[in-house]
């Protein structure tokens, strides 16, 4: 084996390509040696081998192996699995015995019997218990309240017996095999072994008894009946484990999928049918859940003694416990150290720190809880020196591990998916003539939080570096790294604005739809409505102690008494893009992308690939390009950092090298040069498609005298799927994308304006205008079309005079500046008369 990963160059830790062992990043735990590597490759591992005149009793296929990397339990089709059952008696109150059958599982820590044994043999409440149950893959389902009693367990041959604490439970599991080989029962009877649970009926399992009741059963009796079917003796009976042979089986069970995910009981472990996500209908919703939240917050948010928001933590109902992490927090801090004094910013991250401590955003956490359990949050430094504002901060890692691989994160809520807000509050940014954008000064600081969640922020840092002195502190404020801030900073800030006082309610209700995160993004259509705006939602926001700073206009902020806060920076970060305030455009960062390693992966590929941010579109041409190179990747089935084929890499360097034109294309903000009304606009939306990708953008038409101007909206340009489908219907996927923006743009922008839409597809114009029983595919997309657009709204265009067609085949960076693709089509520029309102013949 080592040879064979030696001459592929592959890591020795991780098996994968492209790296070493002294670089690998991966962690592994061999669960033999406790090493650094797989347990495959541990040499202390027990290799069983298969005789060769002896037909195995477990069978592999490669055909069976799961082409989504799952592990699997692969078993002869004549054959199947018995589990350590036996038949016991169980005594109720009142005396009365009854037999039940009984299943060992050293898999489980607890001992559980069904609530219609308990039922029956009337059994008194000992007590009640919350159990968390976990799963393969490290997932925990939600906590559940059970019920504990005693119930006493005979042997059915002999006087042995014994008093258990089981744990009530609907089901335990289903269908769990009799043994039935007639040649083992003979096997047993030679041997003088009386096995129990025999015969042709597969009764329920009444009774699990795991590991904290097993070890004092075993006898230490094993006989070894035949190849891997072994008999094990307890004090309450002979078991059989192993695969035996059947002519039938009932219930496959050659398939095991070793991943759990989502939410799982006890008779999930065993039934094939149940295992993985559970039933809708049993789950709740992401909207349910977001509701749960905003509910918690508005029974806890309150105003504290210092005029301060107080709220708590959003926890997930029936969370897995958290434990003391400290050991972690105490690595992760020399870590931090070390690096702080290589980028020689030790002393300024330590004055932020100490900054923290004496505003009160931080302290020492008191005597009286020094002895209680607390979860540390393990920080890193996070250095910017292009920030206006914050050079360095601490960033706290709530996503760090304890020993039962849970994390803080893991156990909140984290309200709805914010980055969904930036498209619609970009639009709002462009839909008037004068931009204005400002943020909140330490937001997240701003709010204060409960002392019952306080021990759960814990930090560690240095009272004195020199002598080697560690104070634990925590958080008395909201934590920038913790998966619930943004959504306890939005639900306070509309909280808050919930409470402006009346002569300033428009611009409160200007606010809440204004904000992503702590940052201030919208438009007005007057030097005086910018004024009023900064004056009237400082003062609002300050009453919340939260300060409005670096406001930014491109026109000059005066009169307001807030000029001091006027950032007046030429060029200035917005929502992952940069808007030059002096020519009003925007453009993206591409500083990011300089920095391109030489040697091309998939993993390098899909890295660039992320990091150009486009929230118009205006891009998508350029950016399909290496969406495509991936998807050609994954078609060749290349592995994340094996090196690609000398035709993807050139493609790839060669888009690459173009990406510096991208500086020079920049896109106007204002969606039209004059102030016109809705009567004086029209909306366009295109869709194309190419065997490639699909894709649709919207152009915002204003006419004002004799002069015309379009400016692009938005664009959206999606990959064709690997598994080839025609090209009508990646020209209706196209059609459905232009619906969804056209709606988006329509609810952020409040749009009253006529609106075209157009398509090269005379197929997908009768799909849509014509009302008929299509297939499903055609009819469900069809449907959803409808509902968001009027039929008589679609029109036909030449394929050559479809904007969209760039976006659906793609670009390089050179090629988008020259085309000034994001002008929009000439044509559109032209008398209305002129328009190629062709309609097609429809039979």
């Amino acid at each position: 084996k080592r040879d064979f990963i030696f001459k592929k160059r592959a890591c020795f830790y991780c098996l994968k390509l492209g790296h070493t062992t002294k670089n690998c990043k991966v962690f592994v735990n061999c669960c033999i040696c406790h090493k650094k590597h797989y347990s495959v490759m541990c040499k202390g591992a027990n290799q069983t081998k298969v005789n060769e005149h002896e037909e195995p009793l477990v069978k592999s296929n490669s055909s069976d192996i799961n082409e989504k990397g799952n592990s699997k339990v692969l078993i002869s089709q004549n054959s199947e699995t018995l589990l350590q059952t036996l038949l016991v008696k169980v005594v109720s109150q009142c005396g009365q015995e009854y037999f039940a059958r009984v299943l060992l599982d050293t898999g489980s820590q607890r001992s559980y019997v069904t609530k219609d044994c308990v039922e029956k043999l009337g059994l008194r409440e000992v007590r009640g218990e919350v159990i968390n149950h976990s799963l393969f893959g490290g997932v925990s389902m939600q906590q559940t309240a059970h019920k504990t009693y005693l119930m006493t367990l005979q042997n059915m041959n002999t006087y042995f017996q014994i008093t258990v604490p089981v744990l009530d439970q609907d089901i335990i599991c289903s269908n769990v095999p009799r043994l039935q080989d007639d040649e083992c029962l003979s096997a047993l009877k030679r041997k003088g072994i009386v096995f129990t649970d025999v015969g042709k009926d597969v009764p329920e399992i009444k009774v699990l008894l795991g590991a904290d009741i097993i070890g004092e059963l075993y006898t230490g009796k094993v006989e070894n009946l035949r190849k891997g079917l072994v008999a094990v003796e307890t004090y309450l009976g002979w078991t059989v484990m192993g695969p035996q042979h059947c002519k039938e089986v009932k219930q496959h069970s050659s398939l095991l999928n070793m991943f759990c995910s989502g939410k799982s009981e006890v008779p999930d472990l065993w039934s094939l049918d149940t295992i993985g996500i559970k039933d809708p209908a049993e789950v709740k919703t992401r909207s349910h859940m977001e509701a749960e939240a905003l509910r918690h917050f508005k029974e806890n948010v309150k105003v504290d003694d210092t005029g301060r928001y107080e709220v708590s933590l959003p926890w997930i109902e029936g969370h897995p416990k958290l434990l003391d992490n400290r050991d972690l927090a105490e690595k992760r801090l020399l870590s931090v150290t070390r690096r702080l004094h290589k980028l020689n910013k030790f002393n300024d991250y330590d004055e932020v720190l100490n900054g923290w401590l004496k505003d009160g955003i931080v302290e020492k956490v008191p005597e009286t809880c020094k002895s209680t359990a607390g979860h540390y949050l393990p920080h890193q430094a996070v250095v910017k020196e292009s920030s206006m504002t914050t050079k360095i901060r601490p960033v706290f890692d709530a996503s760090a591990k304890d020993h039962n691989g849970v994390s803080l994160n893991s156990c909140l809520e984290k309200g709805p998916n914010l980055v969904e807000l930036i498209p619609p509050l970009v639009m709002k940014f462009r839909q008037h003539q004068i931009g204005v954008i400002s943020d909140i000064k330490k937001a997240f600081l701003q709010i204060s939080l409960s002392t019952a969640d306080r021990d759960y922020l814990r930090f560690l840092w240095w009272d004195d570096y020199h002598k080697k002195s560690v104070t634990t502190f925590r958080h008395c404020r909201v934590v920038f790294g913790v998966t619930s801030s943004p959504f306890l900073l939005g639900a306070t800030i509309s909280h808050h604005l919930d409470k402006a006082p009346p002569e300033m309610k428009e611009a409160a209700e200007k606010l809440k739809t204004s904000f992503y995160v702590d940052n201030c993004v919208t438009s007005v259509d007057s030097v005086e409505s910018l004024n009023r705006f900064v004056r009237e939602s400082s003062s609002i926001m300050n009453s919340g102690q939260f300060e409005l700073r670096g406001w930014c206009s491109n026109v000059l902020i005066s009169g307001t008494g807030f000029e001091d806060n006027y950032s007046g920076e030429p060029t200035v970060p917005l929502l992952g893009m940069l808007w030059d305030t002096k020519e009003d455009v925007l453009f993206c960062d591409i500083e990011s992308l300089s920095n391109i390693e030489e040697r091309v992966t998939k993993r390098s590929v899909l890295s660039v690939a992320q990091r150009l941010f486009d929230v118009v579109g205006f891009t998508s041409p350029v950016s399909l390009i290496p969406k495509l190179l991936l998807q050609e990747t994954w078609a060749q089935k290349l592995t994340w950092d094996e090196e690609l084929p000398d035709e993807i890499a050139c493609k790839f360097l060669k888009w690459v090298k173009e990406i510096n034109w991208l500086e020079h294309c920049r896109v106007q903000r204002t969606l039209s040069y004059f102030a016109v009304t809705s009567n004086d606009i029209t909306i366009h939306v295109f869709c194309d498609a190419s065997k490639y990708a699909y894709a649709a953008c919207i152009f915002v038409r204003s006419k004002c005298g004799g002069e015309v101007d379009v400016q692009l909206l938005s664009a959206k340009s999606r990959i064709a799927p690997l598994k080839q489908i025609t090209i009508p219907r990646l020209e209706l996927l196209a059609a459905v994308i232009g619906s969804r923006l056209y709606a988006q743009a329509q609810k952020a922008l409040n749009l009253n304006s006529k609106v075209y839409f157009w398509t090269d597809s005379t197929t997908v114009l009768t799909w849509i205008r014509v009302k008929e029983n299509w297939n499903t595919f055609v009819g469900n997309r069809c449907k959803e079309i409808c509902q968001t657009t009027d039929k008589d709204d679609w029109h036909h265009v030449p394929g050559e005079m479809n904007a969209a067609d760039l976006p659906s085949r793609g670009c390089g960076a050179k090629f988008l500046y020259e085309s000034k693709w994001w002008e929009g089509p000439a044509w559109l520029r032209g008398d209305e008369s002129k328009w190629p309102l062709t309609t097609p013949e429809i039979n």
